[in-house]
């Protein structure tokens, strides 16, 4: 029996004996898609009696720094100060308070 290296298994048929390549046809029921298609981009219409805004909506600047950017920030550091705290605690044995100095788990102790 011959071998192809070159050739992929589902191109390579094999009739008595040896190997022969042919071409698979497409079935005619399987359309063939072109390579690239364009796109096009319709944009909404208004319904009738619907009038469109005059002026563009005039966003405020975000009070005291609270913008995207500067609040991904702080959940990224609250992320990495919540797991450094956890290994901290796995490491110590106690808890972040316990390791503050503070006694926890004894009641409120209060004086009435």
């Amino acid at each position: 029996m011959a071998t192809c290296t070159s050739c992929s298994l589902s191109s390579l048929s094999v009739a008595s004996g040896t190997a022969s390549l042919r071409r698979l046809q497409r079935p005619a029921a399987v359309p063939v898609l072109p390579a690239r298609r364009s796109v096009a981009v319709r944009a909404a219409k208004l319904p009738a009696g619907v009038p469109s805004p005059k002026v563009e909506p005039n966003i405020p600047k975000p009070f005291w720094g609270f913008t995207e950017n500067a609040e991904t920030w702080n959940s990224r550091a609250a992320m990495i100060g919540l797991i450094g705290i956890t290994i901290v605690e796995a490491i110590a044995r106690k808890g972040i308070l316990e390791l503050l100095g503070l006694e926890i788990g004894n009641g409120l102790d209060l004086p009435f």
